[in-house]
């Protein structure tokens, strides 16, 4: 098949700067005339030509509203801007991991650039060939589970606490007998790895949200094990948050707690499991549901005035990231109040809604006493809660009383 190029004539839309997870807008703003083909465009504009031309472009996404026409106009654009071939998932489904893994298993071809949209209704299997401006063209469309069931053979991990993954892995999961090269979590992640980082003596790094800061630790061999505050965790087997392959880890880990409890006894349960993790290292109590400028004296002064049964603040930041591997800086990555039990408050902006703006507040509270291990976590919670919402004031400046999600 022969296509030609024809050249189409548009205006610039306002908002279309990407934030952590790409391009997040309502079908309603994507379906409006040119605004995708703007996007797709521009996001080639923004490339060199040696990085475009006879590049392959990795096309798929979780089989949402608008796949079918999305999934089109990406590949003509791409086609006229000289892609020299287009990988799409059967029925336009791949998941961040299988991404992932298609690109580690298909070596020998340069993936220069990813794009995940929302993509469905590709019927079959296969290479389809054309002939394009810059001359050959091919669309291969495939079974995306193939590439990351190949990478996935020799792992047997992780769990849904990636500090349990880490306390267990080296004895657990065989990919990991030789040692921990490092672990990482995001800065409002919990502190219970940090704990188990120290007591393990293994190196660890706070980095800002966002997946690419992983990346960069596991590119340059100082991190083993990762986990992020939304609760993704993954490790540098395929360098991306694994849900399959943290399901098969606690499995894994089950199957080596209970290795010598085969012959009727009583068998370790994951409850068990993660109260002797907490009898090991002690628990920290998580709630994930302004510019704050004071000296930690003003700041005990608001927090004792409010609750005399909260611990003093030590240090108060706003969190800025250097990475140690590129050397570049992230800055105002989220205010941060650390006290001298342990616990933490932590605001953010997040970079994933697609309306308005989202502030997430993260309550931790470190709690070593084990009977009180068991309490239910917004009752344990409710007096840094307080002391959260005095300091930020976000009644006042949102209007609100209430978060509009908890977990």
């Amino acid at each position: 098949m022969v296509f030609k190029v024809s050249k189409v004539s548009t205006t610039p839309f306002e908002g279309q700067k990407p934030g952590t997870s790409g391009l997040r807008k309502k079908v309603k703003v994507f379906v409006q005339p040119h605004y995708l083909q703007n996007f797709v465009q521009s996001t080639f504009n923004a490339l060199t030509p040696e990085k475009v031309k006879g590049a392959t472009l990795v096309v798929s996404g979780d089989g949402r509203y608008f796949s079918k026409d999305a999934i089109q106009i990406i590949i003509k654009i791409s086609a006229a801007n000289g892609v020299r071939r287009v990988w799409v998932g059967q029925n336009g489904l791949l998941s961040t991991p299988a991404v992932s893994a298609v690109i580690r298993e298909r070596v020998g071809v340069d993936v220069s650039n990813i794009v995940l949209i929302s993509i469905s209704h590709i019927s079959t299997t296969g290479v389809a060939n054309f002939t394009g401006p810059e001359g050959q063209f091919d669309v291969e469309v495939f079974d995306s589970a193939n590439d990351h069931v190949k990478l996935m053979k020799f792992f047997v991990t992780p769990s849904d606490s990636v500090a349990i993954i880490a306390a267990n892995a080296v004895n657990s999961i065989p990919y990991f007998s030789s040692g921990l090269k490092g672990v990482a979590r995001s800065m409002p992640t919990s502190a219970a790895l940090d704990v188990v980082a120290k007591h393990l003596n293994l190196k660890f790094f706070e980095v800002p949200t966002g997946w690419k800061f992983f990346g960069n630790l596991m590119d340059a061999g100082l991190c083993s094990i990762c986990g992020e505050e939304s609760f993704g965790t993954g490790s540098d087997h395929i360098r991306e948050k694994d849900g399959i392959w943290a399901v098969l880890a606690w499995l894994s880990i089950l199957a080596y707690k209970n290795k010598e409890n085969l012959n009727g006894d009583k068998l370790v349960t994951v409850e068990d499991i993660v109260r002797q993790h907490w009898a090991t290292y002690a628990k920290d109590l998580m709630a994930y549901l302004v510019n704050l400028q004071s000296s930690l004296n003003e700041i005990n002064s608001i927090v004792k005035g409010d609750r005399s049964d909260v611990s003093n603040v030590v240090n108060a930041d706003e969190f800025e990231y250097k990475d140690p591997v590129d050397g570049s800086v992230s800055k105002h990555q989220g205010i941060r109040f650390l006290f001298e039990d342990g616990s933490r408050l932590v605001f953010r902006l997040s970079g994933t809604g697609s309306e308005g703006a989202t502030i997430r507040l993260y309550i931790e509270q470190y709690e070593k006493d084990s009977s009180k291990t068991g309490r239910d976590s917004q009752e344990a919670l409710a007096p840094l809660v307080e002391v959260a919402l005095k300091l930020s004031k976000l009644q006042e400046f949102t209007g609100r009383s209430a978060p509009t999600v908890v977990t």
